[in-house]
């Protein structure tokens, strides 16, 4: 299974030993992302990225045991046209050089050849020599990098709106608003930068950011959604839904179902077969992007009647949630034979778990968190099939297979954040525009009563309006592109080095630089908590199925955790939570399998009920996922 994963990566860069194991590291859409192997021949795909922003990776190891990288680092277009400009305002390198620690981690080193003190705000040679100083920087300072030393001559600061003397407003064709492609580029993050003159066109910059695939799945769900966003293509009307997810119990699991006990559900089965249909073609798509949609009334209201990203309407999603549920309850229907069909059981795990891959290649936090709970239902149907018997003993790999290679979890955080960034950029533009009449950026306190309204009460905009100082707009730009890589980068690797109280901090520390950042930083501690139960999750249930499998071909449970064969690899057994093995208690009943959760620490498996996010003390905070809790 990890094989056909392996076969939509196939640049590999470099093949290294690592302790017993070997590592792939592996070009895909401008990251490096690996994979481990014990043999060469059977390799697992390692979750994350190790790079944002470069391809064809080479390492080697050092004396001490460190390891350098050199990669490709991507070049725009402009900065092809525009030396100068790329220069000080994007990454012009070919390659860099990073430090790759060999775990989950990798310290980008810069080759020295020019470094940038944020507090100073003025350019340094690496002997400490004065380059072109710089008053007010148009482009945050993290994000200007270090060039290669044939380069090193020509640098140059962005200093009120010119770089080396080259004007930094570039035209827009309609005098209005400026294509995302002409626009200065954050090159750490390859977002367009804010050019207050001449407006970015970032709805244009996200709909390229999401790209147009041809099979695209979208139309597909569109085609029989009910949200409204596709009115034109006629979707058929939903019948109302019952089932053992619509019945108000508040304290329901999940199990077989006789339609002679439920005939409302049976009647609903029925009506909802071709919906269901739909719905598993529709997941068959490799591809998945959903284009932004706005109310009509804003080309009118907004900025030269361009939308703003905060204007975006929201997915409606009620449509995959909803279908989620009749799949899986449908998959519960006792037939003829008086049992629960396992083949239609793994076909409905197939088409949420499918759909669910489709809502991670989204750029918005709510597909992902929709997709979290879609792959959550999965996992909990999957560990009471366990309890009910629907699989046989040959039948068990097969479940195992179809949840290896269909859960896969949700995906590397960046896209999403990035839709954030740009958001806040955009925000920001619209806040400070139209600009002074020397071009400079000006406070608009009407539009900033506008944006603020979505996160503050009307009677705190006007001493709002009264903190800001002209100079916020450089320093919120500043902090929101410094918070992005942080918080990219943190919870890109995860538990346990990053917790959540880590995630807090990073957004304390950005939330404080400007009246701005205090009402449009996002706080995404508790998203990065559930990300880590989602794995949780997903990683519990395979090892349940794992030790099953292990008892129906040796007749007795494993003794440990270490008495499984390898064949079901490593991954499965370790908790995100410590990055050590999940609890394991063998009783006369049977296996215990829990996470140790949030404090990290083994409480000796006792069940935290609803997995608060805080625990009294002495309070046991493990979350038991075999047998399943009810």
């Amino acid at each position: 299974e990890h094989q056909k994963d392996a076969r939509h990566f196939p640049t590999f860069g470099t093949i290294m030993r690592v302790d017993q194991n070997l590592r792939a590291l592996i070009s895909v859409d401008q990251t490096i992302q690996s994979m481990i192997s014990k043999d060469g021949i059977d390799w697992e795909i390692e979750s994350g990225v190790r790079l944002i922003g470069g391809y064809d990776p080479a390492v080697v190891e050092l004396d001490d045991g460190a390891f350098i990288m050199l990669y490709v680092a991507p070049m725009t277009e402009q900065s092809r046209q525009s030396p100068q400009l790329a220069l000080a305002g994007q990454q012009q390198q070919t390659s860099q050089i990073a430090q790759y620690q060999g775990d989950d981690s990798m310290v980008i080193v810069g080759n020295g050849d020019l470094n940038i003190d944020a507090n100073e705000q003025s350019t340094t040679n690496a002997d400490g020599s004065n380059a072109t100083p710089s008053r007010t920087s148009t482009t945050p300072s993290s994000s200007i990098a270090s060039t290669s030393s044939t380069d090193a001559s020509a640098t140059g600061s962005l200093t009120d709106g010119t770089i080396n003397g080259a004007s930094s407003v570039l035209e827009a064709d309609d005098g209005g608003i400026m294509d995302a492609d002409a626009a200065i580029i954050d090159a750490m993050n390859n977002i367009p930068l804010p050019n207050f003159s001449k407006p970015v066109d970032y709805v244009d910059w996200y709909r390229r950011f999401l790209g147009d695939p041809e099979d695209n799945a979208y139309w597909s769900y569109a085609a029989f959604f009910p949200d409204g966003l596709e009115p034109q293509n006629s979707p058929p009307e939903w019948p109302e839904p019952h089932n053992m997810y619509t019945t108000g119990a508040d304290h329901w699991t999940p199990g077989p179902w006789n339609p002679v006990d439920h005939p409302d559900w049976e009647t609903s089965y029925h009506e909802w077969t071709s919906l269901r249909a739909m719905q598993f073609e529709a997941a068959q798509h490799q591809h998945y992007a959903m284009p932004p949609r706005f109310a009509p009334q804003l080309a009118e209201e907004a900025d030269n009647g361009r939308p703003i990203l905060i204007d975006f309407l929201l997915p409606s999603l009620a449509g995959h949630r909803i279908m989620t549920k009749a799949n899986l309850a449908a998959s519960w229907r006792v037939g003829d034979d008086g049992r629960v069909s396992s083949e239609n059981m793994r076909h409905a795990w197939q088409a949420t778990l499918q759909s669910s891959n489709h809502l991670n290649q989204g750029a918005t936090l709510i597909e992902h968190l929709v997709a979290s709970a879609q792959q959550a239902l999965v996992q909990r149907d999957a560990r009471w099939a366990l309890v009910h018997g629907v699989f046989d003993a040959d039948e068990l790999r097969a479940a195992l297979n179809d949840l290896v290679e269909y859960d896969r979890g949700m995906d590397d955080p960046t896209r999403w954040i990035k839709g954030e960034y740009a958001a806040e950029l955009d925000a920001i533009q619209f806040v400070y525009t139209p600009t002074d009449e020397d071009g400079l950026p000006k406070l608009n306190a009407e539009r900033l009563a506008d944006i603020v309204g979505y996160s503050v009460d009307d009677e705190a905009v006007p001493e709002l309006i009264e903190k800001i100082r002209q100079s916020d707009v450089w320093d919120s730009i500043d902090a929101f592109n410094e918070h992005h890589i942080e918080l990219s980068e943190a919870m890109r690797i995860g538990y346990p080095q990053n917790r959540r109280d880590d995630i807090d901090a990073i957004q304390q520390k950005y939330l404080v630089r400007t009246p701005l950042t205090q009402v449009l930083l996002p706080g995404l501690s508790r998203v990065h908590t559930l990300r880590a139960r989602n794995e949780a999750s997903r990683r519990a249930t395979q090892l349940s199925y794992a030790v099953h499998i292990y008892k129906s071909e040796n007749g007795h449970w494993p003794e440990s955790l270490d008495a499984l064969p390898d064949e079901f690899g490593t991954r499965m057994r370790i908790d995100p939570f410590t990055g050590n093995p999940f609890g394991y208690r063998l009783n006369d009943d049977g296996p215990t399998i829990y996470s140790m959760s949030e404090n990290g620490i083994d409480d000796g498996g006792v069940h935290s009920q609803r997995w608060e996010d805080s625990v009294q003390s002495g309070e046991s905070d493990d979350y038991v996922f075999w047998p399943p809790q009810s």
